[in-house]
């Protein structure tokens, strides 16, 4: 999309993210080359501290690498394996759109609530 002015990056970000319809949003500074395949690994690939807080499965979710030469062979497996590119893209979905989507976080907001005020 195409801005009458230059806003900067953060406001362009933001009226992207707007109206983005696809299944992944991925910003990009205009120095960045994009090859062929790249997003795979940045989608399945975390360090395990990147992983605290959300609530995946190795192997199931997401692929945790312990270091870069772990990260590299994460990488090639989802490249090469369209099976667990497949089975990792549609798990992560589903505990996104579950756990981290409104609903989820409604769901967790009012067993809270519910738990707060019977404790009360």
């Amino acid at each position: 999309m195409r801005s009458p002015t230059n806003a900067g990056f953060s406001h362009a970000c933001n009226a992207g993210a707007r109206e983005a319809s696809g299944e992944i949003l991925v910003f990009l500074n205009n120095d960045v080359e994009v090859t062929q395949g790249f997003i795979a690994p940045l989608l399945c690939a975390l360090d395990p501290e990147g992983a605290e807080g959300i609530a995946c499965t190795h192997g199931r979710d997401v692929l945790i690498a312990r270091d870069a030469k772990d990260f590299a062979g994460q990488a090639m497996r989802v490249m090469e394996d369209t099976g667990l590119r497949e089975q990792l893209r549609n798990s992560a979905r589903r505990l996104v759109e579950s756990r981290y989507g409104w609903d989820g976080i409604g769901d967790t907001l009012e067993a809270l609530l519910v738990d707060t005020v019977g404790r009360a």
